[in-house]
């Protein structure tokens, strides 16, 4: 590998010049001031049958790799099926080595590169000024929900839960799109600027783009010391001081939230205790607020030591998809989703990160997030939120359009 350092006073969020490769994937952390850039695929791995868990696991063996595991790999941990129509057709599981990896962290820049050449380019690129242009962006409804059969599948839900089939279930909403002129590497520059999330990620795979800008982490292995962060609970932000400080003290007092987070808290609890050594799994945090730009979130941390043998397709099977996106009980809940969901969740809800050669990983929670097949112009994103006996389906809808407000502003021209 070919090395070069240099320094960079902030790692950009528009990226034109990466519309040359096929495959990258970028996990940034504007708050941080951190970013794994990985470029040009030199091995990749593709799912879709099943086993894919167990050849992903053998493939991940001593690799740096970028990707995304979608939603719908639950099929193969559970005895699930997803009969929905999905507005992307992507295979379960994408990752790749990459030809060339930077790492940015305080202002220091790192380029590992197979080819000289390709590294001597990326930093002159890195360090150039890029003209922010656009072209107008047509948007033509394809599907979503109305406000009424929003509400109506709500009451679907709390008729499960007052059955008690489940106490609490993440339901939501898919809006589609036929996208012309849409530019990701633009709007993924706005979504960073409406929206700078610790883990937001930028990816490609051949013609289908992911756009996130996620708060949430799923799951991070160091060692053996496993991580969950588990988020419900969201209130909007005000730009009047006052105010604002009054919405913080409202979230953290509502019975209604700290509850969704605390069920969702036990269910990561009893996932990790599955590969856990003995009396290891804790709570580090329960109910903390945390602000980010237009909402505030409650955030909880449970960790867990596991023995080193431990492999990762265990480690998932113990705790995929994330209890934040599913409900409680797990399995029930993704059963009635499925019933009650117009749409395949794919890549959404799923997760996007990086494994390294140890087998240290960390991934995300796919939400606040846009998709796009370029071949098709279809466009995509999802909403949704924890549902359980007490909520009013009126705010349950609100909720789930305040997630969606950044993206909305991404979008107009």
């Amino acid at each position: 590998m070919h090395r070069i350092e240099f320094e960079l006073d902030h790692f950009p969020s528009y990226l034109p010049w990466l519309s040359e490769y096929r495959h990258f994937c970028l996990l940034l952390d504007p708050s941080a001031s951190k970013a794994s850039l990985a470029i040009g695929a030199s091995s990749l791995f593709m799912a879709i049958e099943r086993n894919a868990l167990g050849d992903f696991s053998k493939w991940l063996e001593n690799k740096r790799a970028f990707g995304y595991i979608s939603y719908d790999l639950k099929n193969e941990i559970e005895a699930l099926e997803s009969r929905n129509p999905s507005a992307h057709n992507i295979p379960e599981i994408q990752f790749f080595e990459a030809e060339c990896l930077i790492e940015y962290s305080e202002g220091r820049v790192c380029i590992d590169s197979k080819k000289p050449e390709l590294g001597v380019r990326v930093q002159s690129l890195l360090l150039q000024e890029h003209p922010q242009e656009h072209s107008h962006l047509e948007l033509t409804p394809i599907k979503s929900l109305s406000r009424d059969e929003y509400l109506n599948q709500i009451k679907l839900v709390q008729g499960h839960l007052q059955r008690g089939d489940i106490y609490e279930m993440n339901f939501c909403q898919e809006f589609v799109f036929k996208a012309k002129g849409f530019d990701p590497y633009w709007r993924f520059h706005r979504l960073m600027e409406e929206s700078p999330m610790p883990f937001s990620s930028f990816m490609r795979f051949d013609d289908f783009f992911s756009l996130s800008a996620s708060p949430e982490r799923f799951l991070k292995r160091e060692g053996t010391r496993l991580l969950s962060e588990p988020i419900k609970g969201s209130l909007r932000r005000s730009t009047d001081l006052k105010e604002d400080l009054i919405l913080q003290e409202q979230l953290k007092s509502s019975k209604k939230d700290k509850a969704e987070n605390i069920m969702i808290v036990d269910l990561v609890r009893n996932d990790l205790s599955r590969v856990a050594e003995k009396s290891s799994v804790q709570v580090e945090a329960l109910n903390e607020l945390h602000s980010f730009k237009g909402i505030h979130q409650l955030i909880s941390r449970v960790s867990c030591e596991i023995p080193p043998s431990i492999k990762i397709d265990d480690i998932l099977k113990a705790s995929f998809p994330m209890g934040s996106m599913t409900g409680a009980p797990k399995v029930s809940s993704m059963k009635i989703i499925e019933d009650l969901e117009n749409f395949k969740r794919s890549i959404f809800s799923g997760s996007i990160g990086h494994f390294q050669e140890n087998g240290d990983f960390d991934l995300n929670v796919v939400i606040r997030s846009l998709f796009f097949s370029e071949g098709n112009a279809t466009l995509s994103y999802a909403a949704g939120g924890a549902i359980t006996i007490l909520s009013d389906p009126a705010e349950e809808y609100e909720e789930s359009l305040l997630k969606l407000k950044a993206i909305r502003r991404v979008l107009e021209n």
